[in-house]
């Protein structure tokens, strides 16, 4: 998980809903949270460091920080910052007795690079397609958490006096689950988790023309299996992405807990 995925990580955060308890240990311990929050961290000033513990970029950390949480139209709404490698990203996360509920979209860095895409193209278009994350608090077991969604796609076209570059790029978040419930253990101690599950696809297709008009044509695509655990007042305490095409596994911890 490269800098992106680590805010990627704390971005998606912003997530989700209640079926996980704290096994009490004295060695480890945390500030009480509020199990009925949802799974989200449900107070104000609250900060979570999230690190790579496995990967290639192990010990790269990012924080979140909530900044004001409140009642409104019969949820409760926690609002924030995550922020990894100097660059912020906006947290809103909200919850009520049956679910949790996160529109996620992409991070800022993602918007950073699209305009250096763009530079390099003589024509570059670009979309993206938000999606609503909902667990319920109830009937968990093999809930569909967010349906297949077209994440980005770009394209790009680059000329010259003959010779061309066409390339387009999609991401896709297949339809996610939850396909599991139960204990896990982390460096800040056992948690009972609702374990969320997806495939995300990532494809390039890239056709080059030559002055003479022969063509390169290039079709890659990876994928990789993406595991998120969540508790109740907490939100998100770890994750597992696995490149399919490498094998290569990335695990990323909640590592610290600090309360006002």
């Amino acid at each position: 998980m490269r800098i992106n995925a680590v805010f990627l990580f704390a971005f998606t955060i912003i997530l989700l809903a209640t079926a996980c308890n704290k096994d009490k240990d004295d060695n480890n311990p945390l500030p009480d949270v509020d199990v009925t929050a949802g799974y989200m961290p449900g107070t104000k000033g609250m900060e979570l460091t999230y690190t790579i513990t496995q990967g290639d970029e192990m010990g790269a950390s990012s924080v979140m920080k909530i900044t004001d949480v409140y009642d409104s139209s019969g949820y409760t709404i926690a609002k924030g910052m995550a922020a990894a490698a100097g660059i912020g990203n906006p947290v809103y996360i909200i919850h009520n007795k049956e679910k949790t509920v996160n529109t996620v979209r992409p991070v800022a860095a993602y918007y950073e690079s699209l305009s250096l895409a763009a530079a390099q193209y003589d024509v570059f278009t670009h979309e993206e397609h938000p999606y609503i994350i909902t667990i319920p608090h109830s009937s968990q077991l093999h809930a569909v958490v967010f349906p297949e969604t077209v994440f980005t796609q770009t394209h790009g076209e680059k000329n010259d006096n003959g010779a061309s570059l066409v390339n387009d790029y999609t991401q896709t978040e297949m339809t996610a689950e939850i396909d599991s419930i139960g204990k896990i253990t982390i460096q800040l101690g056992a948690f009972d988790c609702v374990r969320v599950h997806h495939i995300r696809k990532t494809h390039l297709h890239s056709v080059a023309t030559d002055y003479d008009g022969s063509q390169t044509v290039v079709d890659q695509g990876v994928e990789f299996d993406e595991k998120e655990w969540y508790t109740p007042g907490l939100g998100v305490i770890k994750t597992e992405e696995t490149n399919m095409n490498t094998g290569v596994l990335t695990v990323t911890e909640l590592t610290k807990v600090e309360k006002p």
